[in-house]
């Protein structure tokens, strides 16, 4: 096979933008704590229909980049710098890799990892049949299968891997954007397969020797080259460099990838109420009386959300690490081959198990949608569970939603469609200023030898991900390949929320008021995916389906840009208002607060806002940290005449200019080398004339020991 990894930055702007997930209108981004990245593998040249984009969820992203109204109504619409970093962070990851495609072999292996995530709905997972459920161990899927490259001379190319957990370890609470457990696990992965020469972000600094001739494809980074005692920076746009090195790899690639995660959390110690201390409700998982959802919260299994994202992040990289090095010994053989069809699925016929036929609905979010889940509750009065609409809830759909949103009513088939779901929402209707959901959704599988990736539009939960395996495997089986393996890549292409099984839907948890197609929304995927498996062995011509819309230049964007940036009379930006120094221990928080700017400004992509920088041969001062590492956060915050506080961040401005204040924290490692160390922050401020100039801010110098 030919082999190709790559990674490129898609963190989006870290300021001022409602975070998404969640879609709570009070997180909203003011800082960052992991940068989110693009991870790129290619085995074949590609088109539209055998790119798979699939999603590791977290929930501290930046948002607006979806083309439907209903997810982008806390980001106040669309929000061009993150679709643009989103889009061309994935096109430049895939730029890399396809530059450094090499001759190689694929392997793949599965282990359990332990004490990795819990069901967050185990009363809808009881509706399932006992003779189907004691099949299992488990109400989820404990086991993470990996997929290793390796290049023909033994070199590690990259890894990818699927586990079912959702990325909200980082609770709504949080306003810095974090890649979350699975993001910090991918981070400490490729740290360990780092070779020497290559630093934090995957760029190279080349040291330059006679002795080994490589050609590299170098797209718009920065490579800091040292040539006989002359440091320079050389900006190269996509041409072929040839560097004489020594010591150069090429950057290992790893993933840790969702699978079927509909109704799974990481937070392992389960929910409780936090106003008393008991149980929630097991099938409404509320709280007191009058019984309310916001009480009942999961937790664990850290101390906090950091301490929990970093904890499942090391129980996902302890079962990878085992199966990287241990066991993968299965290899793929056999070809490289994709199917794809785009699909209606407000009309999809389904085949049920008597054999009469039913169809999928227009898409609708049930009430219990409104009533989120323990990883993060909703509003009101809304509970899950709930299988019966209120007269209140009903009257604000049909006097207000319905006519400010809808062009055509919906009617009284549409709602008995969805049966038992009461319909709080009427998407499928809901058409101004444009469609609140997908209609048009991909459906798409890729074939590497004998192993199968089901790419889905959405959150399977724990049993329909296994029922659609299994449906698809027996079917590969029953053409020609006896020995299919099958994952499911969770969150691909599209959004199309939840799918639960036809029995989870009836208890109407989160889940199931979240399967917008209706009740028969699995059986029409199984039925689909199925079908196709023919064409995915054989190469049958499938027909490529209804196109969706593309809406990209139609979408409204209400968030004000970014203002000038201001700072008191007599001070510059870049100048420290809280500075450090003295003598810290290893483990110490060390933080300096900065007169900065608005970070929308530049974005960083590929570069970084701050550096924890350590003094070496007492002259040089040598990047150490930076802000895409777990040890650093950087919190921005538009200042005001009070007490500046971190955990309060003030309405935007949308004239004149703004007074900034940056903190930049870093937690010292208890392994961290003692020695002389200081703190740079690197901004861009934007004038009252419109001019935008980059400044650096530094501390003063303290000493770690």
């Amino acid at each position: 096979y030919l082999i190709g990894v790559g990674r490129y930055d898609v963190t989006g702007p870290v300021a001022q933008v409602n975070m998404m997930g969640y879609a709570n209108p009070s997180q909203t981004a003011a800082g960052l704590h992991q940068r989110l990245y693009s991870r790129a593998f290619i085995l074949k040249r590609y088109t539209e229909r055998n790119v798979v984009i699939s999603g590791t969820h977290s929930h501290s992203g930046p948002a607006g980049f979806f083309q439907t109204m209903l997810v982008e109504v806390t980001s106040l619409g669309a929000i061009k710098q993150s679709t643009d970093s989103f889009i061309d962070g994935i096109v430049k990851s895939i730029d890399q890799a396809h530059s450094q495609m090499r001759r190689g072999s694929m392997h793949i292996g599965t282990d359990n990892v332990v004490e990795g995530n819990i069901n967050r709905s185990p009363s809808a997972y009881l509706k399932n049949p006992l003779e189907e459920r004691e099949r299992y161990q488990y109400n989820t899927e404990q086991e993470m299968t990996m997929l290793k490259f390796k290049a023909n001379n033994g070199d590690p190319i990259g890894m990818f891997t699927w586990y079912p957990v959702h990325c909200t370890s980082m609770n709504f609470s949080n306003q810095l954007l974090s890649s979350d457990n699975k993001g910090r696990a991918s981070a400490l992965f490729e740290r360990m397969m780092r070779k020497s020469g290559e630093d934090r972000s995957g760029n190279v600094r080349i040291l330059l020797f006679v002795s080994l001739f490589v050609k590299i494809l170098l797209f718009g980074l920065f490579v800091r080259i040292l040539l006989f005692g002359l440091f320079v920076k050389i900006l190269v746009f996509g041409l072929f460099v040839r560097i004489l090195l020594f010591g150069l790899f090429e950057s290992f690639v790893g993933a840790f990838a969702s699978a079927n995660l509909g109704d799974v959390s990481p937070r392992t110690k389960g929910p409780i109420c936090v106003d008393s201390g008991k149980s929630c409700d097991f099938e409404k998982s509320t709280c007191g009386i009058p019984p309310r959802v916001k009480n009942c919260v999961g937790f664990g299994p850290g101390v906090d959300m950091f301490d929990s994202t970093d904890i499942i992040a090391k129980r996902q990289l302890e079962t990878a690490k085992i199966l990287y090095f241990n066991k993968t010994k299965e290899q793929l053989v056999g070809e490289v081959s994709w199917v794809h069809q785009y699909v209606d699925m407000t009309n999809q016929s389904v085949q049920l198990d008597d054999g009469t036929n039913t169809t999928t609905c227009k898409p609708g979010m049930g009430y219990s949608f409104a009533a989120g889940t323990t990883d993060g509750a909703g509003a009101f009065n809304f509970v899950q569970s709930m299988t019966e609409g209120t007269p209140l809830w009903n009257a604000v759909r049909d006097d207000i939603i319905v006519k400010v949103v809808c062009s055509v009513p919906p009617p009284k088939e549409y709602y008995d469609c969805h049966h038992p779901k009461p319909v709080l929402l009427p998407t499928g209707y809901m058409d101004r200023p444009y469609a609140w959901h997908p209609t048009i959704v991909d459906v798409q599988m890729l074939r590497l030898g004998q192993l199968i990736i089901i790419a889905v539009p959405g959150e399977f939960t724990t049993m329909a991900g296994r029922r659609i395996k299994e449906s698809v495997q027996n079917e590969a089986k029953a053409h020609g390949i006896h020995n299919a393996k099958v994952v499911l890549a969770g969150l691909s292409n599209v959004y199309t929320h939840y799918i639960t099984t036809p029995e989870e839907y009836t208890a109407q948890r989160y889940e199931g008021a979240s399967t917008i197609y209706g009740p028969h929304t699995f059986q029409a995927y199984q039925q689909k995916y199925t079908s196709l498996v023919e064409s995915l062995v054989t190469g049958k011509h499938v027909a490529p389906g209804p196109s969706p819309a593309d809406i990209l230049n139609e979408q409204i964007e209400l968030l004000p840009p970014p203002q000038p940036d201001s700072v008191p009379s007599g001070k510059s930006i870049g100048d420290v208002i809280d500075d450090v120094n003295g003598i810290f221990p290893q483990g110490a928080e060390i933080s300096v607060t900065f007169y900065g700017a608005n970070p929308r400004h530049n974005m960083k992509l590929g570069a970084t806002y701050l550096a924890v920088q350590q003094l070496t041969n007492d002259t040089q001062w040598t990047d150490v940290f930076v802000d895409t590492d777990w040890e650093t956060r950087f919190l921005w915050k538009e200042a005001t005449n009070e007490l500046l506080q971190f955990e309060k961040y003030q309405p935007i401005r949308s004239f004149g200019s703004a007074e900034s204040h940056v903190t930049v924290i870093w937690n010292v490692p208890l392994d961290q080398p003692s020695g002389t160390y200081r703190i740079v922050y690197y901004g861009d401020t934007l004038t009252l004339l419109g001019q935008r100039k980059p400044f650096q801010g530094q501390s003063s110098e303290f000493k770690v020991q």
